[in-house]
């Protein structure tokens, strides 16, 4: 029997790469618009796979109440932070939470830096604002 969340994320994976396919060529968007669409499409795509390997939650785990917790922690971290610092920070305390070792967590918390410094500021050339509580050090 197939379960309705691996149905939900192959749905959802087929339909980012669909948008970006058509963004791409019908949509006649410029070159530098479908970087980030490209490449958010492959994420989709891969972590869509992973999830499809992982087995179904046990009964009476609060599984969408966590997730959403867990993402509605972040926002007052950007905020505060700002997205280079508050982002890596929380990969790390995640991983933490789920009890992986010290040092995969520390290593997804770099990767985590590496991609925003990479991919968003030097290739995408975003800027992004430094939080309330580090912007008057970086000054």
């Amino acid at each position: 029997m197939i379960r309705a969340d691996r149905i939900l994320i192959v749905a959802t994976a087929l339909l980012v790469v669909a948008l970006v396919v058509w963004g791409m060529t019908l949509g006649e968007y410029p070159a530098s618009a479908n970087v980030f669409p490209a490449i958010a499409a492959g994420g989709v795509v891969v972590f869509g796979v992973l999830a499809l390997r992982e087995p179904p939650p046990q009964e009476g785990t609060p599984l969408t109440l966590t997730a959403v917790l867990w993402l509605l922690a972040v926002l007052p971290l950007i905020y505060l932070l700002g997205f280079r610092i508050a982002l890596p920070l929380y990969g790390l305390v995640y991983a933490l939470a789920r009890q992986t070792k010290p040092l995969p967590a520390l290593a997804l918390a770099i990767g985590i830096a590496a991609v925003v410094e990479i991919l968003f500021v030097r290739v995408l050339g975003l800027h992004f604002d430094w939080g309330w509580l580090v912007a008057p050090l970086v000054r």
